[in-house]
C-alpha cells in the first residue's frame, strides 16, 4: 500500500497562517493540552486515543494542521485523513517541540511539555 505524502508546514508558516483560517488539531491528551498549548486562533482538541473514532468530526472544508509533541502521531493522523478524502491536511513540522524551539507563542506551563 502506498501511503499518502503528507505536506509538512514549518512552525513559522503555521504561525503566519494562524487567524487566516488554519485550524490546528492537537492530538495530545486533554490534560496535557490544558497545561500547555500553542497560542493560536483556532484549535481543536482531539486526543490521539480518540482519533480513529472521532476524526469524522473534523471539517473537510477547512485547512487542518495536525499537531502533537514531536510530529510522529500527527503525521500518521494526517495520512489517515488523506485516505478518508480530506484534501487540506498538513502536519506541523517537528511538532510542538519545534514550535517552542522557534520561540513562537504558547500558553501555559512549558515545563509540562
Amino acid at each position: 500500500m502506498i501511503e499518502d505524502i503528507v505536506m509538512a508546514i514549518s512552525p513559522e508558516v503555521a504561525h503566519e497562517k494562524s487567524g487566516l483560517g488554519l485550524v490546528f488539531v492537537d492530538l495530545r491528551e486533554l490534560d496535557d493540552i490544558a497545561r500547555f498549548s500553542l497560542d493560536v486562533a483556532e484549535q481543536i482538541a482531539m486526543p490521539f486515543s480518540q482519533f480513529e473514532e472521532r476524526c469524522a468530526e473534523l471539517p473537510k472544508e477547512r485547512e487542518l494542521l495536525m499537531i502533537c509533541k514531536g510530529g510522529g502521531k500527527s503525521n500518521w493522523a494526517a495520512q489517515q485523513l488523506l485516505a478518508q478524502g480530506y484534501s487540506q491536511v498538513a502536519n506541523l513540522e517537528g511538532g510542538i517541540l519545534q514550535w517552542v524551539a522557534k520561540g513562537l507563542p504558547t500558553k501555559g506551563d512549558m515545563t509540562s511539555l
